[in-house]
């Protein structure tokens, strides 16, 4: 699902912006990834830990875990994003240096202040993932990436860049929107399924 939004979006991006809006997207997506490498470590450790937890029938702990590992996530990702926000311009020039890739100074600065935003909500989505994929519910994880890419990020893309004819700068921003649109949901699925895990655990027999 991952592959198939990157193909869609590279897509919309080519039909808006050109080669010069693929290069935007995949050398600013570069920066974006690189910066949610520190979630794949802790994404790693919830699906350790709450697996484990959930094999002792320790169920408060798997909650605890999902909640604490969500918070220390969110706090990373917001200073990872502050960092891009605030040095955009130089870490542009760092992918800009030749005279070739120069004419995309302006657009890959634009994608690094509009996508920033997209950091402090992946913690939320790959957290939530992470929970389900510990306690043996692979196909909640599962729909959980699909619903984020293909049901969000993917139409949020095109209806802000293509529809409406914002451009690449509508592509950037309906991105970033879907990824804050998809919180609720993500964070709503985890707790209700946390929730009713300790319900069902408190009841007699």
């Amino acid at each position: 699902s991952m592959s198939l939004m990157a193909f869609i979006l590279t897509t919309l991006v080519a039909s808006v912006g050109g080669p010069d809006g693929v290069a935007v997207y995949t050398t600013g997506w570069r920066v974006i990834a690189l910066a949610i490498l520190p979630m794949l470590g802790v994404a790693s450790a919830v699906t350790s830990v709450t697996g484990a937890a959930f094999g002792a029938h320790d169920y408060q702990k798997v909650k605890i875990s999902y909640l604490y590992a969500l918070k220390a996530g969110v706090l990373t990702e917001i200073v990872l994003a502050l960092i891009i926000l605030i040095f955009a311009q130089q870490i542009t020039w760092i992918f800009t240096w030749s005279k070739t890739s120069a004419r995309i100074v302006g657009d890959l600065s634009l994608f690094l202040r509009i996508c920033w935003l997209i950091l402090p909500t992946v913690a939320f989505g790959m957290l939530s993932s992470a929970l389900f994929q510990g306690v043996g519910r692979g196909f909640d994880a599962l729909g959980m990436t699909l619903i984020r890419t293909l049901v969000f990020t993917v139409p949020f893309a095109w209806f802000l860049g293509v529809y409406l004819g914002w451009g690449l700068r509508g592509v950037w921003i309906g991105m970033t929107a879907a990824s804050i649109a998809y919180i609720p949901v993500a964070f709503s699925w985890a707790i209700l399924y946390l929730k009713k895990l300790l319900t069902t655990s408190e009841k007699p027999g």
